[in-house]
């Protein structure tokens, strides 16, 4: 590290155990990808800089595995965020989404890999914290996507984009006074209970 920065990268959540198994709804905004977990926080105070050249930023991971069964659904994911409490997830304030028409080219099991960044863009007026802003963007990986890009629905190969539209999803009621929480999730064209993802890993690392 050249200590050209005061504070560099730290790990704010690492949660190692499996989520219970998510049976996707067939709609929008889902339901959450990590159940059973703890759930994932972002400190008060924390997202407060959003000037220069040190924005306050986060970068939420997770690994896990999705099972797609011979009724092949299409998937969708999403990033969600709360601040009351007790934390429950809920799908009322979107981060970003990606399409709802990712489809798996056969059934199985698969791996799969979700990233999504997160900076403060937008400083608080004088008495309206609740006005800030943050833009998210992030990605799904998993080998069980298209091998074969599908850009109009924001695909790439056996890679989903978060929003696939092409612009940065906005989060435009982040007071930074308030402990947040952050819900990955998911959807997807056909809920069974034999089409569904387990989260197994999941980090958030802070850049203040």
């Amino acid at each position: 590290m050249s200590g050209y920065t005061p504070v560099g990268a730290e790990l704010l959540y690492s949660c190692s155990q499996a989520s219970t198994p998510v049976t996707t709804p067939t709609v929008t905004p889902g339901a959450s990808m990590t159940p059973g977990l703890p759930p994932i926080a972002v400190p008060a105070g924390y997202m407060a800089n959003s000037a220069g050249q040190r924005a306050s930023a986060l970068c939420l991971k997770i690994w896990g595995l999705l099972v797609a069964t011979a009724t092949v659904p299409t998937f969708g994911f999403g990033l969600y965020y709360t601040s009351a409490q007790p934390a429950v997830w809920s799908g009322s304030n979107t981060m970003v989404t990606s399409t709802s028409a990712i489809p798996t080219f056969t059934a199985g099991t698969y791996p799969f890999y979700a990233q999504w960044d997160i900076a403060y863009r937008t400083p608080d007026p004088q008495g309206s914290p609740a006005t800030g802003v943050v833009v998210t963007q992030g990605f799904v990986e998993c080998p069980g996507f298209p091998a074969t890009s599908l850009s109009a629905a924001g695909v790439s190969v056996c890679k989903a984009w978060m929003p696939p539209a092409g612009t940065l999803g906005n989060a435009t009621a982040w007071d930074p006074n308030l402990q947040y929480y952050l819900w990955p999730s998911i959807f997807c064209g056909a809920a069974t209970a034999l089409n569904y993802v387990t989260t197994e890993i999941v980090k958030l690392y802070g850049e203040n």
